[in-house]
């Protein structure tokens, strides 16, 4: 299934440098578990507001609609479209898939970069 062969290790000084020590299997199952999250609202709010405090709830809303909501579910459509587009090469990777994944990759970091105490 996944290759563990090709594992990058991140900067020396990274502090989630544990993250590129997992195995890849291990990735996967959490990337699944994220996607399947029935409390991912509440749960994604909760992280948000320990580490943004003095965050407008609107600000929080938004995040965790981009982050915890949306996004798996776009990366999700995009890695199907992918694996599409080599199993079934007449059906080619659609922009829209990609766009959308970019979309709310990109709403969230612009909105952490602008989170108070960010």
């Amino acid at each position: 299934m996944v290759d563990d062969g090709d594992k990058k290790e991140g900067p020396a000084d990274d502090p989630y440098g544990w993250y590129y020590k997992l195995p890849d299997e291990e990735k996967l199952s959490l990337a699944i578990a994220s996607m399947r999250r029935s409390d991912a609202r509440a749960s994604g709010l909760e992280v948000l507001k320990k580490r943004f405090p003095s965050a407008p709830q609107a600000m929080l809303d938004s995040a965790v609609f981009h982050l915890y909501l949306e996004l798996p579910r776009a990366l999700r459509d995009l890695l199907a479209q992918i694996e599409l587009s080599i199993t079934k090469p007449e059906e080619h990777l659609h922009w829209g898939v990609t766009y959308e994944a970019l979309y709310h990759l990109y709403n969230y970091l612009q909105l952490e970069a602008l989170m108070p105490g960010a």
